[in-house]
């Protein structure tokens, strides 16, 4: 495991957890690791360590129409960590009967690494390990959504997982302001000590569907997502994978 078990005396251990499609892993994806590992050494409310990473690809019965198969967006992931020395895959998502919501996905990773025992100084214990999702800020603006039917976006119970017993790691993008929206919003305001918000030194904007665009139309995707990956892709075929190829305007 690339989990470290050992943080100075007085530091909060975490674990950086990433849902999402990753059809394809990209160079961003990786970065937004790297920012939030900085940002909670540097920033955060509490002395803290990361003592590990986990990319966790979704089901492929989330139905988002440029899924992969599972198996394949779980391989070309542990293929992008490999010279990680910190980000691991965890595979278990994708394993399931059906889509996981994202809130279950961090419970059982905090259940999981509960019974973990990591050297905080001198001392071992368990229990002791704190998850934080990593996330665009757009997650972070979905909370307080209401859907047409008047229903909240969210299931409360979600809200209380993802932000009461967890946290959230949250990359800004240029041009959104997370404060105001913490600041306007009761439920972020409530929990904003477990919400640490990431300004990256270099704005990032690579997309898996700018990759996934730019492998149909045979154009170079190098130095978009690790070469390794590119390799897998060229080896399966994946630019004629009919879920990557442009939507039909049959009007």
């Amino acid at each position: 495991s690339k989990l470290l078990r050992k943080v100075p005396t007085g530091h909060m251990p975490v674990v950086l957890l990433a849902c999402g499609s990753f059809s394809p892993p990209t160079l961003m994806h990786l970065r937004l690791f790297e920012d939030a590992r900085i940002h909670l050494h540097q920033c955060a409310h509490k002395p803290t360590t990361v003592i590990g990473g986990f990319i966790s690809p979704t089901h492929d019965a989330y139905g988002k129409t440029s899924l992969v198969s599972a198996h394949h967006r779980v391989r070309m992931c542990e293929l992008a960590v490999e010279s990680s020395s910190w980000i691991s895959v965890d595979p278990w998502e994708t394993q399931q009967p059906g889509w996981t919501r994202t809130a279950l996905a961090l419970e059982r990773f905090a259940k999981e690494l509960s019974t973990v025992e990591i050297q905080v100084g001198d001392q071992k214990t368990t229990n002791a390990i704190k998850v934080m999702l990593v996330c665009g800020g757009d997650l972070l603006q979905t909370i307080p959504h209401i859907k047409d039917d008047g229903q909240p976006l969210w299931i409360p119970d979600d809200v209380d997982t993802l932000l009461s017993r967890n946290g959230v790691v949250c990359l800004e993008r240029p041009g959104t302001d997370l404060s105001q929206v913490i600041e306007e919003t009761p439920i972020l305001n409530r929990n904003r000590q477990n919400i640490e918000i990431v300004k990256p030194k270099v704005v990032n904007s690579i997309s898996s569907t700018a990759v996934r665009q730019l492998l149909v139309q045979g154009l170079s995707i190098k130095y978009y997502t690790p070469d390794s990956v590119i390799e897998y892709m060229q080896e399966h075929g994946m630019q004629n994978t009919p879920q990557w190829q442009p939507k039909q305007d049959n009007s």
